[in-house]
């Protein structure tokens, strides 16, 4: 646990951060974050309510009245010599249905001019690859989805839009992700997905979640109606 800091945050919270992350999320982090957050569930510590995932961190939210952030701490650096469970390995495909451009993805142009591609090129890298769910964030559901293409990687816009358009898919960075709600956002939108990414009336209300595993696929607008019923998982 040589690159790993463990303090209190809060109460009830005991967090764990990984030294040495860059300025943007490292898939190598990011796996070992998620093997400690299998461990950690596997290992069924009494008090131990959740285990929330991020790029470079953990959470892990307790009972203070069922045992202390030291005796939590210690058992924490006890599971340091225990191998992880294997990850799961039946987990579904999502395959997200996009439409592309025009009034749906209003940054594509300037994407493909950025990254010196074409349209088509940027949607057949951006639907061409797997993605995992990192975390979610921001906004209740919002997947940070890694790793994007290095051919599609940009910073954030310089002058975050004001509103973007809930199932607005974007990218950014080394992430993909889908504004499950309307907001502000600094993002650049490529397309947008009929889906619902998140309903309060849904059990559960997010479409997904850390963990899940995503795959992009172009539709044109004539097939958007086909398709706002939702997923199916493949």
């Amino acid at each position: 646990m040589e690159n790993i800091q463990l303090w209190p945050y809060g109460d009830d919270v005991l967090l764990m951060r990984w030294k040495g992350s860059g300025t943007r999320p490292e898939p190598a982090i990011v796996e070992e974050v998620d093997a400690w957050a299998r461990r950690i569930r596997a290992a069924g510590i009494p008090g131990v309510q959740q285990v929330f995932p991020a790029f470079d961190s953990l959470a892990v939210i307790y009972d203070p009245l069922r045992l202390s952030y030291e005796q939590l701490a210690a058992r924490i650096r006890q599971l340091d010599r225990q191998k992880p469970p294997e990850p799961e390995t039946t987990v579904p495909v999502l395959e997200v249905p996009v439409v592309y451009g025009g009034e749906y993805g209003p940054d594509l142009p300037a994407v493909a001019q950025a990254c010196s591609l074409t349209e088509d090129e940027v949607v057949a890298i951006h639907t061409g690859k797997l993605y995992k769910v990192w975390m979610i964030g921001f906004l209740s559901g919002f997947p940070y989805a890694g790793a994007l293409d290095e051919r599609l990687v940009l910073p954030r816009k310089s002058s975050p839009s004001l509103s973007v358009r809930a199932g607005s898919v974007a990218i950014a960075g080394n992430l993909t992700g889908i504004y499950p709600l309307s907001s502000p956002g600094g993002w650049h939108i490529i397309g947008w997905t009929p889906w619902t990414i998140f309903d309060w009336r849904r059990d559960p209300p997010a479409l997904f979640q850390a963990g899940s595993r995503i795959r992009f696929r172009a539709i044109s607008p004539s097939e958007i109606d086909l398709h706002r019923d939702g997923p199916s998982a493949g």
